[in-house]
């Protein structure tokens, strides 16, 4: 198989698209008009980049799944491409949910003194009239 000599990262994704397509990939991929079954880094552009991965990254995975670097990939290669994206795209999100504290509820009683001097200073609450 010609994918045997890629990296082990992609060993899975030498498997078939079928394991890795998501639903919409085959459609999205149809609907840049391919021809001869193949599309190229121009009519990819929009899709890849709107992923928010760096131009860097992007090549990076292109250059991973155009193994015949005639600067066209086909379905497979598309998919392939797609899900190594997503996979991308939850690693960022995991790593940065990882990194944001935890959201704490706003009390309504935040703004009330909450120490003996607090309360010493401004005197004892008035009662209701």
């Amino acid at each position: 198989m010609a994918f045997a000599n890629w990296p082990q990262s992609n060993q899975a994704l030498s498997r078939g698209y079928s394991a890795v397509a998501s639903p919409g990939d085959e459609v999205l991929f149809n609907s840049l008009r391919p021809m001869g079954g193949k599309v190229t880094g121009e009519q990819v552009k929009p899709v890849f980049s709107s992923s928010g991965l760096s131009s860097n990254k992007l090549a990076e995975i292109w250059n991973s799944v155009d193994r015949d670097r005639d600067g066209r990939i086909s379905l497979q290669e598309f998919c392939m491409a797609m899900n190594v994206i997503r996979q991308h795209q939850m690693a960022s999100n995991l790593s940065l949910s990882r990194t944001q504290p935890p959201l704490q509820p706003q009390s309504p009683y935040t703004s009330l003194p909450t120490t003996t001097s607090s309360l010493l200073s401004h005197g004892p609450p008035s009662a209701p009239a």
